[in-house]
């Protein structure tokens, strides 16, 4: 059986090649985007972080699904499906699909550690100050955890679920395809 998932990721503008921006963002002062002025899985798309036949990036529900016992390091899924939030209140569906990566692997801790120094210049650049960006992270796993044959963003974002609120969808929660719709996409 395949293994399909979906997460939500932070909203973006700039098809997750770079950070875009708080517009549309949580408005919340203590969320990540507000603090640091960029979330770590605005790079899920970026040429930066490709190298042989992979792409490397964050997601932040891998990183609560390793704390949570319900994935380990190593493990690999076979699709998983993003959606985003677009936190503009006069937004109509503001909640939607944004894209799918394929053949996903959650990194080893040696493998993370392997990415980030051979990564190293490219992520010192991403930001303004590469010592408040090691003050920031240094006690939290490194700044890539995943690596993934592909990435699709999409052109046009997707209705997510006709019905879906805000609430009822948390941001660092990797969730099975299943549960969604009782069936899978694929």
């Amino acid at each position: 059986m395949k293994t399909q998932y979906y997460s939500r990721i932070v909203y973006n503008t700039e098809n997750y090649i770079i950070p875009s921006g708080l517009d549309g963002k949580s408005t919340t002062l203590r969320m990540p985007e507000r603090i640091d002025e960029f979330v770590r899985d605005e790079w899920l798309n970026s040429q930066l972080f490709c190298s042989n036949e992979f792409q490397f990036g964050y997601i932040q529900s891998i990183d609560h699904a390793i704390v949570n016992n319900w994935l380990s390091r190593g493990d690999e899924l076979d699709h998983l499906f993003l959606y985003s939030i677009n936190s503009n209140i006069d937004t109509p569906n503001r909640i939607n699909w944004v894209g799918r990566i394929d053949g996903l692997a959650i990194l080893t801790t040696d493998e993370a550690t392997d990415m980030h120094a051979h990564f190293g210049e490219p992520l010192r650049h991403l930001v303004r100050n590469s010592e408040e960006l090691s003050r920031i992270y240094a006690n939290r796993l490194n700044f890539l955890n995943v690596r993934f044959e592909n990435i699709e963003i999409y052109d046009r974002p997707r209705q997510f679920y006709p019905t879906a609120t805000p609430r009822q969808f948390g941001r660092y929660v990797l969730r099975p395809f299943n549960d969604l719709y009782n069936q899978p996409l694929i």
